[in-house]
């Protein structure tokens, strides 16, 4: 991507599965595998639900964000809502 250039970004997660794509191309597909080390407190298989952090690493840099859309999935236990 170029600078000052619009990209669209999507990712999915579902359980230990996670895919992102930028400008519809996939470039991260990524499955948490059973026996992975933590060297934090969260347990392994489980991402953090609903929580997005849009950011700039760099302090000079500007930022600017538009047309976002946040969908929560089904799962088995916690079925579609319509909402958010």
């Amino acid at each position: 991507m170029k600078d000052n250039e619009w990209f669209t970004e999507s990712f999915s997660v579902q359980g230990k599965h996670v895919i992102i794509k930028i400008n519809e191309k996939t470039v991260v597909d990524y499955t948490e595998p059973d026996n992975v080390q933590r060297f934090r407190t969260r347990p392994a298989g489980s991402f953090p639900a609903v929580r997005v952090a849009l950011q700039g690493h760099d302090p000079n840099s500007k930022v600017h964000f538009k047309n976002i859309m946040v969908s929560l999935w089904p799962t088995e236990d916690k079925p579609a809502i319509s909402s958010i």
